[in-house]
């Protein structure tokens, strides 16, 4: 009876469905600790473990299932920068046209891709969290004013993304002012990640040179951005990314509360209970011949595997 009355006593104190959680994960802007994961895992195996029916065994072992990734799915995060319009003088080489950009959301949407959280692909990575079977979230990185031009489309197309900005930029003649940071915060679609204070540009530099002061101080700065600001930010998304490897500046990270990085290229594909600190993405520009409607869908398609 004891061993009973304990199956249902952690029943209880765990969500039945995978759905209930993943519903709740996509309004959080920070993460859960990763402990209720450690203890469904933990809780699962000990009641598998007990004397108890086959049809509990196989509540338990369908709650584990919906809960915990089994390896097979796909998370695709490509990268952006900028983007322009027909006409428009503001072009580079890893700058998109907009059509294009909606082109590639419209094949994403065509290949049944889901839109994930930061919060989801967080724990996907640390816990393993089971996410859709073709997962993507979009991050743009710098903080280009340009970006104004494809919200709409992200919210059409109802993705969700992640902004990488420069803290010290904000509000330059480039760069989105405080105001659309903050508009754009409300809507819950985009979530922000610190990509250094003024540090990018010479960040690769301080890094090879040892100038962990300097790095400091810098992520300190954009830190105190997000806090005076009240924006939730966790992640730190590497200026080329450059430093992924490197302990003494994950340790930094660690220490004003950055609990995930994003990277270019770590891994060709991500996977469960990998690393949180080199989570890969993918350049989506003109430089990488990937940004058309053929090649974008060529890409994604050799990255499904097909």
């Amino acid at each position: 009876m004891r061993k009973i009355l304990l199956f249902v006593l952690v029943f209880l104190l765990i969500p039945t469905s995978a759905s209930s959680r993943t519903q709740s994960l996509q309004v959080k802007s920070e993460p859960l600790s990763i402990y209720y994961f450690e203890h469904a895992a933990y809780d699962c195996g000990r009641l598998l473990s007990l004397s108890i029916n086959e049809t509990q065994k196989g509540e338990v072992s369908d709650f584990y299932s919906s809960l915990f990734s089994n390896g097979g799915e796909i998370l695709f995060i490509p990268m952006y920068h900028s983007f322009y319009k027909d006409g428009s003088d503001f072009k580079t080489p890893y700058s998109i046209k907009v059509s294009d950009f909606e082109d590639e959301l419209s094949i994403l949407t065509k290949l049944q891709f889901m839109p994930v959280s930061v919060d989801m692909v967080y724990y996907y990575v640390k816990c393993g969290m089971k996410i859709p079977e073709r997962a993507v979230l979009l991050t743009f990185d710098d903080g280009y004013n340009t970006f104004e031009e494809v919200y709409h489309l992200i919210k059409k197309y109802k993705f969700r993304g992640v902004l990488s900005i420069m803290t010290g930029y904000i509000d330059a003649s480039w760069a989105l002012s405080k105001g659309q940071i903050k508009e754009i915060e409300k809507d819950g679609l985009i979530q922000f990640a610190s990509h250094t204070h003024t540090l990018h540009n010479n960040f690769r530099n301080a890094l090879e040179k040892k100038q962990y002061l300097n790095i400091e101080e810098d992520i300190q700065r954009s830190r105190e951005f997000f806090d005076e600001e009240h924006i939730k930010s966790y992640a730190f998304t590497y200026p080329q990314g450059k430093g992924t490897d490197d302990a003494k500046l994950r340790k930094i990270l660690s220490n004003y509360g950055f609990k995930m990085g994003f990277t270019l290229w770590k891994e060709y594909h991500i996977k469960p209970r990998s690393d949180p600190f080199a989570v890969s993405r993918i350049e989506i520009s003109k430089r990488n011949k990937n940004y058309s409607k053929e090649q974008f869908r060529r890409f994604l398609l050799e990255y499904l595997g097909q």
